[in-house]
């Protein structure tokens, strides 16, 4: 079997290595995810920007400062710069991944930097430590990061909708 097919192979295992490993952590986001939702209707965001939200920012910490500094009537700027900085952790995780996705091009990089939140990290550090040569850590983190993104925009769209 030439070596594209069993690359090939490598990849989805992974990526559905993840999208298991994961399936039982999304229901976790449930109750942090509507009260998110809800939250963001609260502060008179419309339904429009409350259901956009957690799909731009998928972290729930930052989420839930920026919307405690917009309900206490912060500028939005202060909002965001708090967000942020809440976030900062992110930084230290990309910093402990960055030998092992330094091989990835810029645009991918930046794209899994995107989706890295506590629990992929967490659970990419696993994998990274079970499967010490495994050249498939993105495919994985792609099977993680299919189930935790779209459950947290639904979940905290199912919160924005009950809370409007």
């Amino acid at each position: 079997m030439p070596a594209s097919n069993d690359d090939a192979r490598g990849a989805r295992t992974a990526l559905w290595a993840g999208v298991k490993d994961i399936v039982i952590v999304a229901p976790s986001y449930i109750p942090f995810a509507l009260v998110c939702g809800v939250a963001a209707t609260q502060v008179g965001m419309s339904t429009g920007a409350a259901l956009a939200l957690p799909a731009l920012v998928f972290g729930g910490s930052s989420q839930a400062v920026l919307l405690q500094f917009l309900q206490s009537s912060a500028s939005i700027w202060v909002a965001v710069l708090s967000g942020l900085v809440v976030n900062l952790r992110m930084a230290i995780y990309s910093a402990a991944l960055a030998p092992r996705l330094r091989h990835l091009s810029t645009p991918r990089r930046m794209l899994a930097a995107g989706f890295l939140v506590d629990n992929t990290f967490a659970f990419l550090q696993r994998r990274a430590e079970t499967h010490p040569h495994d050249k498939h850590l993105l495919s994985y983190y792609a099977g993680i990061t299919l189930v935790l993104w779209p459950s947290w925009v639904i979940f905290c769209a199912v919160g924005v909708l009950a809370g409007s």
